[in-house]
């Protein structure tokens, strides 16, 4: 069974990439700017170690947003 990896993104973006979704319509020209940053948004993730409370770890965000990544403050 391959392993499961998990994608970290920043809080804000993730937010922005919300707002722009929900920004699109079913027409028009400005929708290609969105849908760019949009994907540089989700081009912008990079693999953590699996966690199975969340998909998606944030560096920061609400109660609701699943648990917060350990800060490496250098103990093991």
């Amino acid at each position: 069974m391959e392993e499961k990896k998990t994608l970290e993104y920043d809080y804000e973006l993730m937010k922005r990439a919300g707002a722009l979704l929900n920004s699109i319509t079913v027409k028009g020209v400005e929708n290609i700017r969105a849908f760019a940053e949009l994907a540089n948004i989700l081009d912008s993730g990079h693999f953590v170690e699996e966690n199975d409370e969340a998909i998606i770890k944030h560096k920061k965000g609400g109660p609701d947003d699943g648990p917060k990544p350990r800060e490496s403050g250098g103990e093991s």
